[in-house]
């Protein structure tokens, strides 16, 4: 079943209408059909309501912030506090296997709200990710081939690994590997453009970004 099906088969039920303490102090389930649904001996979620429940655990869940403290000082614009609110900018926007973005249209966005925040695909979610955990010290992009006693510069395009070369210099790698992303991204205008008119030029300063200078 896909979301869509699924969140027509969920709204098509009645709610019991029992008052809720806010969720995590701040957002109020006020819909007219249950958030959850038995289907089978499983517990499913509306698709929405995973999605607003998951952006209020990163702004105001003290747990959520202590396993990804990148999230601290996030929060979430009154409106969407009201799940009906959010369900309205989720109608208009979401896609099956998209994902909720708030910091591509506005670069450095702290704030959820429907201004500053789209529904992007995946792989474009991965393309604009930094791969901080897994390069360690090296720049992004790049890494050391023991077997040559150089560094390596690659890159995901597509989901598939394109090598771009090996250099003696690890900037030189980072150069090689930045320059590729940035012909990649200036290429996604027209398809980014049918998602948000904003959205290209946010992902080209985003990849602008991940330059990084020698010291």
């Amino acid at each position: 079943m896909s979301k869509s099906d699924l969140a027509a088969f969920i709204e098509s039920k009645s709610s019991r209408g029992k008052k809720r303490t806010p969720l995590y102090g701040h957002g109020i389930y006020d819909a007219d059909f249950p958030s959850h649904v038995m289907i089978g001996k499983s517990m499913v979620s509306h698709p929405a309501y995973s999605v607003w429940h998951s952006m209020l655990a990163r702004c105001y869940s003290e747990k959520r912030q202590m396993q990804n403290p990148s999230y601290i000082g996030c929060s979430v614009s009154s409106e969407w506090h009201f799940f009906s609110e959010f369900l309205q900018f989720y109608r208009g926007s979401f896609h099956d296997g998209y994902h909720l973005d708030k910091d591509l249209l506005v670069i450095g966005n702290r704030t959820y709200s429907s201004q500053r925040c789209v529904f992007i695909p995946r792989y474009i979610n991965n393309f604009t990710t930094a791969s901080n955990s897994a390069r360690g010290a090296l720049p992004q992009g790049v890494c050391f081939d023991k077997n040559r006693g150089l560094f390596m510069a690659s890159i995901s395009i597509d989901s598939r690994r394109k090598l771009l070369g090996h250099f003696r210099d690890p900037f030189e790698a980072h150069l090689a590997w930045h320059r590729e992303k940035m012909k990649k991204a200036i290429s996604m205008k027209d398809e980014c453009d049918v998602i948000h008119p904003l959205l290209h030029q946010g992902i080209v300063t985003k990849i602008e970004s991940m330059l990084e200078l020698q010291q």
